[in-house]
Parts: C-alpha cells; structure tokens; sequence
C-alpha cells in the first residue's frame, strides 16, 4: 500500500481520491433514487389505531430486528421510507386487545420514482414529521388554534401524505405542496377566546369580598392579560397569562374568611 503510494505523486493521488468520491455520490445518489415508499393505515373495528407499532422485516424474519420500525400517526396511518426493490412483511402490532397484523409486500424496480428529484421528496417527507412530531409532543393542538387555520393544516399533512405515496406525482405538485404545508404552519391562527374567557371570569368577581392587597394583585394581573391579548399573542405567551389570572385568583385572600 506505501510502495503504491510513493509511486503516485501527490497531485494524481488527490485526482485518484476526488475520482472515488465522486462515484461513491454517484452510487449513493442511485441508491437514494431507487428507493421507495411502503404505507398503509391500521383500523381496528373500524376506528383508525393510533401509536400501532409497525415493523418492516425481510420474509420469514421477526420483528425483533427490523429493517425498520415505525408508529403509525393519528389517524393510523404510517410510511416506511427509502425500501429497495425486494420482498417484504409488515407486521403491525396495534397494541390493546388487537391481533398482530402480518401481509407481505413486492416492491418492483419499475415502481423507482423517475419524475420528481428525490431532495422534494425528502423536504416534503421531513416537513410533515417535523410537523406530526409538534402535535404529538403537545407542541401545537387543535384546540389552541382556530378551527379555520387547523384545518388548512389538517388538508396540507394530508395531501403531502398522498403525494409521498403516489408513484405518479410530478415534481410540481410536491413543490407546491411543501410550500403549503409550510405556510399552513406559519399561518396558524392562535385562538385567544381562553383568555378572553379567564380575563372576564377575573373581572367578574366582587371587590368588597376580598382584601385590598390581593385585589390590586388581581387587578394588576387582569391589566397584564388585556395588555398581552393581541394579535401578536403566542402559545406560550398566552398560556402564562391564563396561569398568572388562575394563580392570582386562588391568592385572593376572602374578608369573610378573616371575619371568622
């Protein structure tokens, strides 16, 4: 291996390296472009399973070394990524009082996604984990947001799911599609009614009953909310909102307790 490398000058051993590295891209690239997608949705009577654990075995194996492990979303449906022409079983285990599931899979070289560059594919693909990772994290929910704005989300992450698995997609419409997906999560419209609520609750209540220490702590705390509910209002801004009224409220010392 030295006497090969003192044969070659340094200027042809940097071109021999470049030459590697360049068909190792080359193969990896092929690699990535034959890879397909496998989905599938798990029910159990009738109702979609979310959180199934499904396995990707070779025949004949058992899910305790799977090619890969997924969870299904919540509405029980799962994507195994990047699969290689080949022979395969889905094991899906739904959890519960549920049967192990198994069906077997023939992935087909001519079922290879010509049409669209696989890096589309990919930011479409990761921009809707990124998002299914939010909401089962508790990070955004429905009932944070406006009905309106969740459901523009809600019809993204199901068209990207679509487009992932059709074979005939064209590499516009998944463009399309992660640029929509990615404006119906900045376009998410927080729904300030909680606060709305919480900020009148605190001004409903009677200055007389309570003593005047707590009560300007109170009313300080009713200025900071309406001060704080505009349209620049986030989650966690809000939330913190809603918390220092219901604390200041349960700090509230009542004068009949004192007359006792």
């Amino acid at each position: 291996m030295e006497a090969a490398a003192e044969a070659l000058g340094s200027e042809e051993l940097t071109e021999a390296a470049a030459e590697r590295t360049a068909k190792a891209l080359e193969d990896a690239q092929k690699e990535l472009s034959a890879a397909l997608t496998i989905s599938g949705k798990v029910t159990g009577r009738g109702v979609a399973v979310a959180g199934a654990e499904v396995y990707l075995v070779t025949p004949g194996d058992t899910a305790d070394e799977p090619l890969q492990n997924v969870q299904t979303d919540t509405n029980g449906q799962y994507i195994l990524f990047q699969v290689r022409p080949g022979d395969y079983e889905v094991h899906v285990d739904p959890g519960m009082d549920y049967l192990l599931h198994k069906r077997s899979v023939k992935v087909e070289e001519k079922q290879v996604r010509e049409n669209v560059e696989l890096t589309y594919i990919r930011a479409l693909r990761e921009e809707r984990e990124k998002v299914m990772v939010m909401i089962s994290s508790r990070q955004i929910n429905d009932g944070n947001y406006t009905p309106e704005s969740w459901d523009k989300l809600d019809k993204a992450m199901k068209l990207a799911l679509v487009l992932l698995n059709d074979l005939n997609t064209v590499q516009g419409e998944v463009e399309s599609a992660l640029a929509g997906l990615r404006a119906a999560l900045d376009g998410l419209v927080l729904d300030r009614s909680m606060l709305d609520d919480a900020i009148k609750e605190a001004e409903a209540m009677e200055r007389q009953d309570y003593t005047a220490a707590s009560w300007d702590l109170m009313q300080s705390a009713i200025a900071r909310a309406k001060a704080g509910n505009n349209a620049a209002l986030g989650l966690e801004d809000m939330l913190a909102l809603m918390k220092l009224l219901r604390e200041t409220e349960e700090n509230l010392v009542n004068l009949r307790g004192l007359r006792q």
